[in-house]
């Protein structure tokens, strides 16, 4: 029954946006190459890539890539009924870094009466190829997962195929964040177009919403050995009834990109520290959720801070009043006193009229939950730059800002980030919304 089966090329484009989200567009690819093993089992392949802000040059320096490659078994255990697992590879390009990690997948789906189809699928997210962390991880329960539930129903006689689903997660940015993702997708008959619309709501993302499309071609690349065209028609979803191979036959559900917070955890370890164990502790501190919350407190510096990444910025000191609050708070208990931290913060060169604006002050100051400054790090003089691009500066912590950090109080939850042209002349460094600052503390 499954002797011919087709892969499949699907091309998507994505449009990402939400309270605290800044507007991104994705290019997302994925090919999907099934292999029948006797009449009701299938083992797959499949690679998956996503681009973001691929046709954007003026963020080009920005753009974040997530490649997926993965394989799977799946079997009908009856005429109506399939189970399968699935295993992927991941890996992230985020700050000109890679980052990399894997996942295990569970997936059922069955036909049930009207033509109708409903599926459930699981995955846990995680390092695995690091055998203690695995076993820790289950161990303790999932790090990172995901639970979604969806239900496909035949709008008129033949399709379109309209599948809705409903999704909740869990992943982990050093404390737990669980989040909840529901939407909807319209396929033609024969799967060749879909449109789709999701909505979600986290504590790091707040309110959010994707918008897309795709076109899904059968590619069999075996073709052009004939000189004949690789592409055709993909496995239809319908044929009188629903088409069990296209069950067969379907990417893998699972995210594919996740969470830009729970990425950067990746990068955590543990090790002993005196008569404790530490781990590395990583959060993000975005400015797209900064909100007013403290008076200057003036240092011998005209310390300028940007809220807007052309048009809105300030001159006088006296206005600063802003935080960039971390993904997730730093319990200060937590902190190895004898540690190492540091704090990457990227500045975009603006304008200026000073002689010496292609070059900044920078620092870095440390708040409670309660608003209280902790630390203030050292200065960091910037090199010279070309204006209209941007660089990225690592503010060390002394061993002294280590230790203050570690001293009981309030957990961690903000930051300042502070910065004077070095000539002292107008302002022209900013700090834009698609580049947030990276502490890690312990590493």
């Amino acid at each position: 029954m499954f002797r011919d089966l087709i892969p499949n090329l699907e091309v998507g484009y994505l449009w990402d946006f939400g309270d605290r989200r800044e507007s991104s567009s994705r290019l997302t690819l994925d090919y999907f190459v099934p292999v029948s093993l006797g009449s009701n089992s299938v083992v797959f392949g499949e690679g998956h890539g996503e681009f973001t802000n691929f046709w954007n040059t003026r963020t080009a320096s920005t753009d974040r890539v997530d490649l997926s490659f993965g394989t799977g078994f799946r079997r009908m255990m009856r005429n109506d009924l399939l189970v399968g697992i699935n295993a992927f590879y991941d890996t992230t390009r985020l700050e000109r870094t890679w980052y990399s990690s894997g996942s295990l997948g569970l997936e059922m789906a069955a036909l049930i009466s009207g033509q109708d189809a409903w599926d459930l699928n699981f995955n846990w997210y995680g390092n695995l190829f690091s055998r203690t962390e695995v076993i820790n991880s289950f161990r303790r329960g999932p790090d990172n997962f995901d639970l979604e539930a969806g239900y496909s129903h035949e709008l008129h006689d033949g399709g379109p195929d309209l599948r809705l689903s409903v999704n909740a997660y869990r992943f982990s940015v050093g404390t737990p964040v669980y989040g909840w993702n529901a939407g909807a997708e319209l396929k033609s008959r024969n799967g060749m177009f879909s449109v789709k619309y999701e909505t979600g709501e986290d504590r790091i993302n707040s309110r959010y919403h994707t918008l897309g499309g795709s076109v899904n071609l059968g590619l069999q690349v075996e073709r052009l050995l004939s000189w004949e065209n690789p592409f055709v028609m993909p496995e239809p979803i319908f044929q009188s009834p629903r088409n069990l191979n296209s069950l067969l036959t379907r990417k893998a559900e699972r995210r594919f990109a996740q969470s830009a917070a729970a990425i950067l955890a990746r990068r955590g370890r543990s090790y002993v520290g005196g008569d404790r164990v530490y781990s590395t502790l990583t959060r993000q501190a975005p400015i797209s959720s900064v909100s007013g919350k403290y008076g200057y407190d003036a240092v011998g510096l005209s310390f300028r801070w940007l809220t807007d990444p052309v048009s809105e910025y300030t001159t006088d000191p006296s206005t600063v009043t802003r935080f960039m609050d971390l993904s997730a708070n730093i319990a200060r208990s937590e902190v190895d006193p004898a540690g190492v931290g540091y704090v990457e913060v990227t500045m975009f060169n603006f304008t200026g009229s000073g002689a010496n604006d292609d070059r900044c002050y920078t620092r870095v100051t440390f708040y409670d939950t309660t608003n209280a400054s902790i630390i203030r790090t050292p200065q960091v003089t910037s090199p010279s730059i070309t204006r209209g691009t941007h660089a990225t500066y690592t503010v060390n912590l002394s061993a002294a800002n280590m230790v203050a950090l570690a001293q009981a109080g309030a957990d961690v939850g903000a930051i300042a980030v502070q910065v004077q042209t070095a000539s002292g002349g107008a302002t022209s460094w900013l700090v834009r919304p698609e580049f947030p600052a990276l502490i890690v503390l312990n590493e």
